[in-house]
């Protein structure tokens, strides 16, 4: 017999009763186990873990109140925060954004809203500058920093693989080696850029 919250009812007899009083415990104590230390265990009251069922949509959040659920998110189920009265919704938990297919390129949402883009480019033999499209859009707003280093070393002069990143913007940025002189050797190299 499943859970009743309509016992006891005005006039029942304890005696009549029993049996549906003996359910609803057997219930309740069904339902706390789920996920939860049991009672009189030693982890009574704490969870083991937090099951979430998908959900179809993002949920309605009311002031001074946030939302933690999952939906699908590229195939696979993902933890979503959203904000109080019905703010920003943010991926906590999807796996990055892949690039174009065969290419070491893409992008990742952190929780805190923060964009991280990743990459590899090159260096034309005689070339100084490399101009980078970052993948997925790159930046909604702004790419605060762009990070660089050697993917690959031929046999040129050291000074080939020395560059830095500048011309950052929302949407790529230029690797550009350090000295004009100091191009004769193909490079590959890997980014990473932080931004929002």
């Amino acid at each position: 017999m499943p859970y009743s919250n309509a016992i006891p009812q005005p006039g029942d007899l304890l005696s009549q009763s029993r049996a549906d009083l003996l359910e609803n415990f057997a219930q309740i104590q069904t339902w706390i186990a789920i996920n939860h230390g049991i009672f009189a265990a030693a982890d009574e009251g704490k969870h083991k873990h937090v099951s979430f069922p998908e959900q179809g949509a993002d949920p309605a959040t009311a002031v001074n109140e946030m939302a933690l659920y999952t939906k699908v998110s590229g195939g696979i189920s993902a933890l979503f925060l959203r904000n109080e009265n019905n703010g920003d919704v943010r991926d906590l938990t999807s796996k990055a954004i892949a690039g174009a297919a065969g290419t070491f390129s893409g992008t990742t949402l952190l929780p805190s809203g923060i964009r991280l883009c990743y990459g590899q480019g090159t260096f034309t033999a005689g070339v100084r500058d490399s101009a980078i499209v970052f993948s997925s859009g790159g930046f909604g707003a702004t790419c605060y920093s762009v990070t660089g280093s050697a993917a690959s070393l031929g046999t040129g002069d050291h000074k080939d693989y020395v560059f830095g990143c500048v011309a950052i913007t929302a949407a790529g940025f230029t690797a550009r080696r350090v000295e004009a002189a100091y191009v004769g050797t193909g490079l590959t190299f890997s980014y990473l850029a932080i931004g929002i």
